[in-house]
């Protein structure tokens, strides 16, 4: 229900109440009760409608969100930044931060990783079979097309899971620190691969398969699992 069609309501019951006021008098008792009656489900009805279309803009707003930037909640003194596959074993990296930190032959990705005032930055790009981006990252800043492939996507301060079309993960990155912690699938730009970094970190934090709860409309960046 839209503001004015909500006024105008109001509007209505004002009248209705102020008619049966002023014929008070003349106006049998089961008619009154019968305007008390109406007037409280008109107001009932209309508040529902109101509560249920804000619901609707709210979770429309948060479905246009295609981009953002993830922010490590700690900042740390290391000198080098670390590749954490899938939240486990860390790679660490003191090359040249222009240098792909590490290369994927079966699809052709590149992932690039630096340390910026204590805190990793990564870039990495994730494409479906077809070669169509699913989503980017480039120093943090993460964009997930839309329309496109994925299926749904959730994140939070530092937290970043896209889901494919067939609702199952194809990017899960956490940034903690001087750590970048990564799991993904991804295809190269004709379809070469896949290629893939895993195991994902929803199964090594004990969440099962998602970080995230879905659909992400209905749990605006809430964990499945708390760490």
């Amino acid at each position: 229900m839209s503001i004015n069609s909500f006024a105008y309501l109001l509007i209505g019951i004002g009248y209705l109440v102020a008619i049966t006021g002023i014929f008070k008098d003349h106006i049998p008792t089961s008619y009154k009760k019968t305007v008390s009656i109406t007037v409280f489900i008109m107001l009932t009805v209309s508040s529902a409608g109101q509560f249920i279309t804000e619901r609707l803009k709210d979770h429309k707003a948060w479905s246009s969100i295609t981009s953002g930037r993830l922010v490590s909640k700690e900042s740390t003194a290391a000198l080098h930044p670390i590749i954490k596959v899938g939240g486990g074993g860390g790679l660490a990296y003191a090359g040249s931060p222009e240098k792909p930190a590490l290369f994927n032959e079966d699809s052709g990705d590149a992932i690039f990783v630096k340390l910026v005032n204590g805190e990793a930055r990564i870039t990495v790009s994730i494409r479906d079979s077809k070669g169509a981006v699913l989503a980017t990252v480039r120093d943090n800043e993460w964009f997930v097309p839309s329309p496109a492939g994925a299926s749904d996507r959730n994140f939070n301060q530092n937290t970043l899971e896209v889901l494919g079309e067939d609702g199952q993960p194809v990017l899960q990155l956490r940034i903690v620190g001087e750590n970048a912690e990564l799991a993904y699938k991804s295809y190269g730009l004709h379809g070469e691969g896949p290629g893939s970094m895993g195991p994902w970190l929803s199964e090594s934090g004990g969440s099962g398969r998602t970080l995230f709860k879905y659909p992400s409309e209905k749990y605006k960046g809430q964990l499945a699992i708390t760490r």
